[in-house]
């Protein structure tokens, strides 16, 4: 079953920042387009109320006749705000109108006058917004209307025109300002993603290593802090447990010395070769037990060399009894010229020889266990027996601690504890290399340890951390 990839605090904090710019954004519009209203309103109020009132003082000056074409003042300023005009009587008879006005711009009520009015719009002209008012001039009530569209009002224009602008500056603005943001805050989290980076490097091999609690954040330290901690009870707890398994594989080698030695003073040949069995076989857990110790505390450094032709050899030669007096045989190939690793001899010798006692233990008597140093594509070391091979589905499982496989199994390699492999498996990855297992042609078992390309030795020895 796939698990969904867990989710991300950037993208959180992204998400919000969106969210919350857009409703900023949205509100700052909203604002901005009911202040616009409001003194789009004003402008217009004030408009029509100055050409209003330029038509009263020429209405009222001393040669005002309503069948005089209008000064030129007037007519100017009528032009340039594109304003029709009517002037009627009580009764609603039109006494004076621009060109384009036949009728009253706004049919008069004399007991609900209502100064300000709209007309609907036609095919000719847009909506009307105007403005009615009652004056009093030579004895006569008479009404002022002046009327115009929005477009035709050069203010409405010039802030429809701003509101336009306005509004596309906003989103260079609102994608700048979201990006920097993320910018900040990608940069906020670096010390988490450091963090992350050493936490991820901390496994048995260095324990010791602790999270970094430089430049944190005051809301993530105490958590550091936390984690800092329980790792500091986990080392003391795991190099007590480790201390233990090896002081205990230590002491028990000498009782197991005497006890062999006192093994020839028995007279009874049947029973002394069975207990020598039984004796060899807790010898052998005891020795992987002191190897699994050993492997905790190695330190591969860049320098170390292993030449895994003679490593092949070497193995051979100190098994070549166990395989005699068993009925099987030894054989390398592809020893001929020496395949130099970065790797540490011992470590790497006493896997080798875990892998061909597993071999000769799993092989018929009267076959051959192959030891092959392989070179293409990279260094190798291949061991086959001619057993009945490994089940796919317990390849996995044979490279655990104390799991023991169905495969048929004689004394020839001793008895075991199902450690031998796992001593196997962490030996390869400490070396930067894996061990794999395989169907070998012809039958039989086939196990392989791949190591990477030697690395150029050079300069001061260093440590080289295993991930």
């Amino acid at each position: 079953m796939s698990t969904a990839p867990p989710p991300s605090l950037l993208a959180r904090i992204a998400r919000g920042l969106i969210v919350v710019s857009l409703l900023a954004v949205c509100s700052a519009a909203g604002l901005l387009y009911l202040q616009f209203a409001s003194t789009d309103d004003r402008v217009r109020e004030h408009t029509l109320q100055g050409e209003s009132r330029l038509l009263q003082r020429f209405l009222e000056g001393p040669d005002a006749h309503l069948d005089l074409p209008l000064p030129p003042e007037l007519t100017e300023s009528l032009r340039d705000s594109a304003a029709r005009f009517a002037v009627i009587d009580a009764a609603g008879h039109l006494l004076a109108a621009s060109e384009q006005v036949t009728a009253a711009l706004e049919k008069v009520d004399e007991k609900h006058p209502r100064e300000y009015f709209t007309v609907p719009p036609t095919a000719s002209s847009g909506r009307l917004y105007g403005i009615s008012r009652r004056v009093e001039i030579g004895g006569r009530r008479l009404w002022i209307q002046v009327a115009s569209t929005d477009r035709e009002l050069q203010s409405d224009s010039l802030l429809e025109e701003f509101i336009g602008h306005l509004a596309w500056l906003w989103v260079p603005f609102v994608v700048v300002l979201l990006v920097v943001n993320l910018m900040i805050i990608r940069r906020a989290l670096l010390p988490l993603r450091q963090v992350s980076a050493t936490a991820a490097g901390i496994g048995p091999e260095n324990v010791a290593a602790r999270l970094p609690e430089v430049d944190l954040p005051r809301e993530v330290l105490p958590l550091v802090q936390a984690v800092n901690s329980a790792l500091t009870r986990l080392e003391n707890g795991y190099r007590v447990q480790r201390q233990f398994i090896a002081d205990v594989a230590h002491d028990l080698r000498t009782p197991l010395a005497v006890l062999k030695a006192h093994l020839d003073l028995l007279g009874d040949a049947a029973t002394v070769r069975a207990l020598a069995e039984d004796v060899a076989g807790m010898e052998r857990l005891v020795n992987q037990l002191l190897d699994a110790s050993r492997l905790e505390v190695l330190q591969l450094h860049a320098d170390d060399r292993c030449d895994l032709a003679g490593l092949a050899v070497a193995v051979a030669t100190q098994l070549a009894p166990l395989a005699i007096d068993s009925g099987r045989s030894l054989e390398v190939l592809g020893a001929e010229a020496p395949v130099v690793v970065n790797g540490v001899h011992d470590y790497l010798f006493r896997a080798l020889r875990n892998v061909v006692e597993n071999a000769l233990a799993h092989t018929p008597r009267g076959t051959t266990v192959s030891i092959r140093v392989g070179t293409s594509p990279a260094p190798s070391v291949e061991v086959r027996d001619r057993g009945p091979g490994v089940p796919p589905e317990q390849r996995e499982l044979i490279f655990r601690r104390f799991w023991q496989g169905g495969r048929r199994r004689d004394r020839a390699g001793g008895s075991g504890a199902g450690l031998g492999m796992a001593i196997v498996e962490r030996t390869l990855a400490m070396h930067h290399g894996h061990v794999s297992v395989d169907d070998a042609a012809g039958g039989g078992a086939l196990f392989t340890l791949h190591f990477p390309p030697c690395a150029e030795a050079g300069g001061e020895s260093s440590p080289v951390r295993v991930e």
